[in-house]
């Protein structure tokens, strides 16, 4: 899989990210700003790490354009092909905010949901393994 470095360089920090024992595929963004080149950068390390679309938990607590290019980075092509089922964990009031914002305009043709609490985000991802 290749992505356009014009479009989305490579970001100096990268979220940890790793396929769990259930086949959920974990990218954690710790304190990292969340940006679309973010996004586009794990899906090409989970394609590697991880072939095939599997449920996804992504945990974070601020991203950049949320209107504009997360909504255009979760629904392409590139996301779609490893994406089964997204489930996206916030746990900051301003964090909610942005993840409402976020769902408030998202077209993902996969399931996705906003979740305060990791271990409900993965009993949601489980009924898509």
């Amino acid at each position: 899989m290749h992505i356009d470095e014009k479009t989305y360089p490579r970001p100096r920090e990268m979220p940890v990210m790793m396929l769990e024992a259930d086949g959920i595929f974990r990218v954690d963004f710790g304190t990292i700003l969340v940006t679309p080149s973010h996004i586009m950068h794990a899906v090409v390390v989970q394609d590697k790490m991880a072939p095939g679309r599997r449920p996804v938990l992504t945990i974070g607590e601020a991203a950049t354009k949320a209107r504009s290019g997360m909504v255009t980075v979760g629904a392409a092509q590139e996301t779609i092909s490893v994406t089964l089922a997204l489930a996206i964990v916030t746990r900051g009031k301003a964090a909610r905010i942005i993840g409402n914002v976020f769902m408030a305009f998202t077209k993902n043709p996969y399931p996705t949901k906003l979740f305060s609490d990791e271990d409900d985000a993965r009993n949601w991802l489980r009924q898509f393994l």
